[in-house]
């Protein structure tokens, strides 16, 4: 019978992680009815969507966000500080505010140079 070298990596990738699995909590997934798979699903997969996220933005252009040298400067929402960079992908410069508010916007819109 023809085996897939793609699939046989896989299925060894996924006995290595059971291993450490069982090490880690002691039982198999098997023998564990007390967890909550699907709120650990939702987890893995925002994961998963973040970690896509960085690599599409390094892939783009090496990195996609530059921080100035002087960055840091006065959210002009809540005070607190924030800082200003310039994003590869869309060109252009922003602040975000690095505080309690999270106010994000471009730098232009601070009248800031």
């Amino acid at each position: 019978m023809k085996t897939d070298p793609i699939v046989e990596s896989v299925v060894r990738k996924l006995q290595e992680r059971s291993k450490v699995g069982i090490k880690k909590y002691g039982t198999t997934l098997y023998e564990n009815n007390s967890d909550d798979f699907l709120v650990h699903l939702q987890e893995e997969l925002m994961d998963a969507v973040n970690y896509i996220e960085k690599e599409l933005q390094v892939r783009r252009d090496g990195t996609q966000l530059k921080m100035f040298p002087s960055n840091k400067i006065k959210c002009p929402k809540c005070g607190d500080e924030g800082h200003k960079y310039f994003d590869v992908y869309d060109q252009r410069n922003w602040f975000q505010c690095d505080g309690r508010c999270r106010y994000h916007c471009l730098l232009k819109e601070l009248n800031t140079k």
